[in-house]
């Protein structure tokens, strides 16, 4: 390709001044053609380098779980059910433990395996001290607009580890101190709605069987009451007693409700990406090295020839 040269005046005395407007590409093949061993060495190495690190690398199995916490599930502000449906009833939906909390209690054992306590995360997590040294990740994460969910993902170099590792973290979750003790608040507080209202309940019963005895007998024939009232108010406590039996059945620890299947491919390392950005950048990285000892002897020969 030929080279465009423009005519620049610098001083009259001093006579024209050439610069060159383009780069002369088949000098920059020539040069690259001439140092295509270097080129080429370099490739060869930054593979080489890359496949020993993806085949030898041990692999990595991932896994994503999410984790259910217990929610209190107690009628608002303890309004009367008034007959209403249990389906229909409105719950006071809140997590005995958030999931902010949760993220808390499950980041402790991420701490303990970035500090290589193996030890204290094997009893931790209830296995074995060998089994806990194959866990490479434990990575709690909160998810947007929900406040009992808690998003684990786990890595780990044994893919038959990794349900027996989610599990740990749930066993972990339900030893909480914290939790623990508001399950026990809350199975308390059932307990005693539940003898006030059985106990308010056997006395309307009395009630109505003593009215309806006097009523046979014939000693009563006026009443100050509608004894549907009567009724509908034991109707009513009697509901009461149902949706504490359901709550009672509700009252658990956290636990798993998406496991997923287990990985068939390890997740790490990806030797395809691996070796393809090894390629890429051993070739730029040759083609930088063929330039620079291009220039580096032309400047050692000028340097002899001028020095």
């Amino acid at each position: 390709m030929a080279e465009e040269k423009r005519e620049v005046p610098v001083c009259p005395a001093a006579g024209p001044f050439y610069a060159e407007d383009e780069i002369d590409l088949y000098e920059l093949f020539i040069v690259l053609w001439r140092r295509k061993r270097i080129v080429a060495a370099t490739m060869v190495i930054f593979m080489f380098a890359a496949a020993l690190y993806a085949f030898l690398s041990p692999p990595v199995y991932r896994q994503t779980v999410l984790i259910k916490l217990p929610l209190n599930n107690m009628p608002l502000n303890n309004m009367p059910l008034n007959n209403m449906p249990l389906n229909n009833m409105p719950l006071n939906n809140m997590p005995l433990l958030s999931a902010e909390e949760a993220k808390e209690v499950v980041h402790s054992l991420e701490n303990l395996l970035e500090e290589h306590n193996y030890v204290k995360l094997a009893g931790a997590l209830e296995i074995k001290e060998d089994e806990a040294r194959q866990i490479v990740k434990i990575s709690p994460q909160t998810l947007r607009r929900s406040n009992n969910l808690l998003k684990v993902v786990i890595e780990t170099h044994t893919r038959s580890l990794l349900p027996k590792i989610a599990q740990g973290i749930v066993n972990f979750i339900n030893e909480n101190p914290y939790l623990k003790e508001k399950i026990r608040i809350w199975e308390q507080t059932l307990d005693q709605k539940e003898r006030t209202i059985s106990v308010r309940l056997a006395n309307l019963e009395n009630l109505k069987n003593y009215i309806l005895s006097e009523i046979q007998k014939g000693n009563l024939r006026l009443l100050g009451f509608n004894p549907l009232d009567l009724e509908g108010y034991i109707l009513n406590l009697k509901q009461q007693l149902e949706v504490i039996k359901a709550q009672r059945e509700l009252i658990s620890g956290a636990e798993l409700v998406v496991s997923g299947a287990l990985p068939r491919r390890p997740t790490k390392p990806k030797r395809a990406l691996i070796l393809a950005v090894a390629g890429v950048s051993g070739l730029f990285l040759g083609i930088f090295l063929a330039f620079f000892v291009e220039w580096w002897e032309k400047a050692r020969e000028e340097h002899r020839k001028n020095p």
